[in-house]
């Protein structure tokens, strides 16, 4: 016949106090001026990327509005149409392509700030997962 002792966790861990030694895990160290650095960096990217496209939409209707003023003086209907669709499409063309480099040098400043981030000793920002997929 078997006997069970019960033992309460509290006392198992008495028992085997100092008998397993668990590492010293080291506290991870960073550098605040290396990130603070990165954090800069990155928002000025971005905020040249914002300046950038919106300098170019500002282009991109100016030269909407004259090309479109430029299409009503003309008397005759069919290059009329040409070029109101002409003036139209390029404009779309030109917001097309903004989008895409604002979104290409927001992806890019996020992506070295998460390289610099790293390098700096900073696993995460604090910021979820999110920060890190921009």
């Amino acid at each position: 016949m078997t006997t069970r002792t019960k033992i309460s966790l509290g006392a198992l861990s008495l028992m085997f106090a100092g008998a397993v030694a668990l590492p010293a895990f080291a506290a991870k160290t960073y550098d605040p001026t290396c990130i603070k650095s990165a954090i800069g960096t990155r928002d000025a990217s971005i905020g040249s990327a914002f300046t950038t496209y919106y300098n170019s939409a500002s282009t991109a209707l100016t030269t909407r509005t004259t090309a479109l003023q430029s299409a009503w003086d003309i008397a005759d209907k069919t290059e009329r149409h040409t070029a109101l669709k002409s003036a139209w499409d390029t404009y779309k063309a030109s917001v097309t392509t903004n989008k895409a480099t604002l979104k290409s040098s927001r992806e890019a400043a996020w992506s070295t700030y998460k390289t610099a981030r790293i390098a700096c000793g900073v696993q995460s920002d604090g910021n979820g997962a999110q920060s890190d997929n921009l």
